[in-house]
């Protein structure tokens, strides 16, 4: 488990680096011994490079059989992982239930939720 704070260099940086020796530890094993979880996987930079380094991730530890459990915001990066490398999508609700599919985060239920949209619309 690695937690990214604070240290030398950008937010992005660091994510790589840590990336580079999980991933350099996870392949030093055979794929069913290692089970790999990974928050936001692509953030920390814009979204069409983000897409690229998660891609690239999800599709190296697909080829080791590594399992996996990941989180993103990038929508593509999901549906990428069903359709690229057979991955089961799922989402949770407002009530932290665990559905099948890629969710939409819920902005547009928050907004009105908290009253943005009255605001936006004044």
């Amino acid at each position: 488990m690695v937690f990214i704070e604070r240290g030398n260099g950008s937010t992005c940086e660091m994510l790589v680096g840590s990336l580079r020796d999980v991933l350099g530890a996870a392949f030093k094993h055979k794929g069913h011994e290692v089970v790999l979880v990974l928050d936001e996987l692509g953030s920390a930079t814009q979204e069409e490079a983000g897409f690229g380094l998660g891609h690239d991730i999800l599709g190296e530890i697909s080829h080791r059989h590594i399992s996996a459990l990941f989180s993103t915001q990038i929508h593509r990066l999901a549906t990428s992982a069903r359709d690229d490398f057979g991955a089961d999508i799922f989402q949770l609700d407002e009530q932290h239930r665990i559905l099948p599919g890629i969710g939409d985060g819920g902005m547009q239920r928050l907004r009105s939720r908290l009253g943005l949209d009255k605001v936006l619309q004044s």
